[in-house]
């Protein structure tokens, strides 16, 4: 059942279930406790739950940091609703690249090591695994952790997922199915010749 939200021309958020006031933040936990919460406007009947959570979400980031950085946010605000995934994917392409970079930088320093005697090719190889290793565990964290705050950050403005496209795509795709059959069923009916009387 989905929880109305009433909002009031001061600002004021009443909750129509619970009949008491709430702030922002209440709207939030009711969210993430997996309420389905719906804002209107008590005047016009609007829907204004994505401004409100969007409002919610800015002011606790005032208290606890950012969900996303600062660079990803304006860059949300320049391209609109475009591609929130389109921009996740640059951003992890230039972490990768930036880590990437870290690895080929200290290649280059091992080998010089190595050139220079300080190091035997065995070490320096060595060094590079783990390094590599390394490198590898801070990325799949870093992905993990961008990959959990995208999900919160999506599941707070209440975007639909890919995989509610996808189950709607499978929906729409039976329906036809079903219509198609039906229409070949009725125009086969049409075709059979009436009996005489």
């Amino acid at each position: 059942m989905t929880r109305t939200i009433k909002r009031y021309a001061n600002r004021k958020l009443y909750d129509t279930q619970d009949s008491h006031y709430v702030g922002l933040e209440d709207i939030l936990k009711l969210v993430r406790a997996g309420e389905d919460v719906e804002v209107i406007d008590s005047r016009t009947g609007e829907d204004l739950t994505s401004v409100t959570l969007a409002q919610a979400m800015a002011e606790e980031e005032k208290s606890k940091g950012s969900v996303l950085p600062l660079d990803t946010l304006k860059e949300l605000i320049k391209r609109g609703s475009e591609s929130l995934n389109e921009i996740m994917r640059k951003s992890r392409l230039a972490g990768k690249g930036a880590m990437q970079m870290a690895e080929e930088g200290a290649s280059k320093y091992y080998e010089k090591l190595v050139n220079h005697g300080e190091m035997s090719e065995d070490e320096a190889k060595s060094y590079l695994r783990l390094l590599s290793k390394a490198v590898t565990r801070r990325r799949r964290s870093l992905e993990g952790a961008v990959d959990d705050r995208l999900r919160a950050f999506v599941k707070t403005l209440n975007l639909p997922a890919r995989s509610d496209f996808d189950t709607v795509a499978k929906k729409i795709d039976s329906l036809a199915s079903k219509l198609d059959s039906y229409l070949g069923e009725t125009r086969a009916r049409r075709g059979r010749p009436g009996k005489k009387k």
